[in-house]
Parts: structure tokens; sequence; C-alpha cells
């Protein structure tokens, strides 16, 4: 069994607390493996923290790079996600 994750709204990037999120499940599910997609990317400790654990990491090149491999043509617009983000986080939305 297999565990996902995606975020679509991640637009500054995914932090080490939402892969560490997705490790705990893994684990108390007994998945035999997690994995995080992101329109975005990781930083660092992200990165470091799934290191040699059973988790993958996908970040927005990524993901367009598997579309395009399976004939799908994408594209990610991070400023227009950023303003799409602003505008509902507004009040009154």
């Amino acid at each position: 069994m297999n565990q996902a994750s995606i975020k679509p709204g991640a637009v500054q990037g995914v932090g080490v607390a939402v892969v560490r999120d997705l490790y705990g499940t893994v684990m108390n599910d007994g998945a035999t493996k997690g994995i995080l997609v992101t329109t975005a990317d990781y930083g660092p400790d992200s990165y470091d923290f799934a290191k040699d654990k059973p988790l993958t990491l996908l970040n927005g090149s990524n993901l367009l790079s598997l579309l395009e491999k399976h004939g799908h043509e994408a594209r990610i617009d991070l400023q227009e996600a950023r303003a799409i983000q602003q505008a509902e986080s507004e009040p009154g939305s």
C-alpha cells in the first residue's frame, strides 16, 4: 500500500512539517511508500528529512515531466497561483 498527498496550493514551497506528517501517516498505516506532490517545490529541510525514508517528493518540474511523458500538455504558473491564493484569502471571498 502507498500513501499519496497532494499539495496544490503550496505556492511558496512545502515545508518539512508537511513531509514529517506524511512520514507519520506512512508509518502509522503500514504503507510501503509515501508520495508527496506539489506544484511548487520543497525546502532543503524537506529533502534532507525525506532522504533514506520511503518517501518520494515530486515538485512542479517533476509533475510536468510525468504529465508530458504520458502525453499530457500542462503548465504551472506560480504568479497566477499566488494571485488566486491572495484573492481567496481576502475578506468576503
